[in-house]
């Protein structure tokens, strides 16, 4: 009996380690299968990076071919130039171009050597050249008749009043000097037409509306109302005829809300008027 009892023990243990050994493989081809699952995600990423790195060769040698198409164009177009340029001054009796570098140029254009190519002049052309390079005609100065003025604030106002004449300090532009800077006021030098334009620059809430106004009737209006902590601003243009004498500048007018606040200006935006005659 005890025999058979021993017996049963052996084999439960062997029984036992067998269910052990089947677990610790369970557990191994899991691992496996992880690490399977995971080589595969790396390869599948490899290969997806292999077909992008393939399009990109792909595109760069489309690049590479346009550029050697465009390079060929522009040794062509200097070529052409050079040999234009060379028969110009031989017919010209030019020596602009000495007689022992025409045919070495353009046999090195031709074959792309641009580093070796040296272009000779000699003095008296370059100074003919400056001479008449600097004896273009430039820009005339503006004709007495010509009125026109550009003026700025040179820093933020407080205006809170309705009816306040803005005034711009810095005066960039006064062909006429017909504006002073000291009021604000343009006083028109002849009679015509005039443009008028103003840009108006407001900070944190503050909001104004700014009129331009002829002989205290006004023409015109722009009205800007800014968001805290925002910079914001805007601009319009008046055409019109005014007379001589008539006094023209901008004023501060009641708007939505009424007139309250800062105009901004400095370097990062102006606050500006401008005016000139166009006829």
């Amino acid at each position: 009996m005890s025999v058979v009892i021993v017996a049963a023990n052996t084999q439960e243990r062997d029984l036992g380690s067998v269910i052990q050994e089947l677990n610790n493989l369970r557990s191994l081809v899991e691992r496996l299968q992880r690490t399977s699952d995971l080589q595969t995600t790396k390869i599948e990423g490899l290969q997806q990076t292999s077909r992008d790195q393939q399009a990109i060769l792909q595109t760069q040698d489309v690049q590479l071919r346009n550029l050697k198409a465009e390079n060929q164009e522009l040794r062509d177009i200097i070529f052409e130039l050079t040999a234009s340029s060379i028969q110009e001054s031989r017919i010209n009796g030019s020596n602009v171009v000495t007689s022992d570098f025409d045919t070495t140029l353009i046999n090195k254009i031709s074959k792309g050597d641009f580093k070796n190519i040296v272009r000779k002049e000699n003095k008296t052309e370059l100074k003919s050249r400056n001479k008449r390079l600097l004896s273009q005609s430039t820009v005339s100065p503006p004709t007495k008749d010509f009125v026109a003025f550009y003026a700025f604030m040179s820093a933020g106002a407080t205006y809170t009043q309705n009816n306040h004449v803005l005034v711009f300090d810095t005066v960039k532009t006064n062909f006429g000097n017909s504006f002073h800077h000291n009021t604000g006021v343009f006083i028109v030098p002849t009679s015509g037409l005039y443009v008028f334009t103003w840009t108006i620059r407001e900070h944190n809430g503050s909001h104004h509306s700014v009129a331009l106004v002829i002989n205290n009737e006004e023409y015109g209006a722009v009205y800007q109302n800014s968001r805290p902590g925002d910079y914001d601003q805007c601009s319009t243009t008046v055409v019109i005829y005014v007379n001589q004498g008539d006094d023209v500048f901008l004023r501060t007018r009641y708007g939505t809300g009424g007139t309250s606040g800062d105009i901004i200006s400095n370097p990062y935006g102006r606050t500006s008027f401008s005016g000139w005659k166009i006829h």
